[in-house]
């Protein structure tokens, strides 16, 4: 779903995209199946906790791997990946019981690394080796799209550092 989103609008949005809407109520989903086997099965606090701590974790790589999937990306696309992060953050936390997005960091450094300066992503992207090869190249590609020359620089400075 998050393949399918246009990151390169023109003008900032006003309304998160529809994807959160899913992702949220495939949450509400688990959770009620979660709370009606709980009914039969007792699971403890902290079982409870380790299931929270685990969705949380898969919630951020999706995050992450799907803004990772746009080819290209406007300010006004960066802005809505904001949004819908944020939007979906300030609705699980009516939905889980814990805070269980403690990953969440993860997703909010990956955004703000497109706003990053040109002349920042190859001190960024060394610093940075909890992403994949894969998600940073896709910052190098969205933050650089009209800089080929310096694209290609990132790029192979990138393949460098995965080398060695």
């Amino acid at each position: 779903m998050m393949a399918k989103v246009n990151w390169e609008v023109k003008d900032i949005m006003c309304e998160h995209s529809r994807y959160v809407d899913y992702f949220l109520q495939e949450l509400r989903a688990f959770f009620k199946a979660l709370k009606t086997s709980t009914s039969n099965i007792y699971l403890n606090e902290q079982i409870l906790h380790s299931i929270w701590e685990a969705i949380g974790i898969l919630v951020s790589s999706v995050f992450i791997e799907g803004f990772s999937l746009a080819k290209k990306c406007s300010n006004a696309g960066r802005a809505l990946m904001q949004l819908d992060f944020t939007q979906f953050m300030s609705q699980v936390n009516s939905i889980c019981p814990v805070n269980s997005l403690l990953h969440k960091e993860l997703v909010e450094v990956y955004i703000k690394a497109y706003y990053l300066p040109e002349t920042s992503l190859e001190t960024w992207t060394r610093d940075h080796p909890e992403y994949s090869h894969k998600q940073l190249l896709a910052v190098i590609n969205c933050v650089c799209q009209n800089n080929k020359r310096l694209r290609q620089k990132l790029t192979n400075a990138l393949e460098e550092s995965i080398q060695r």
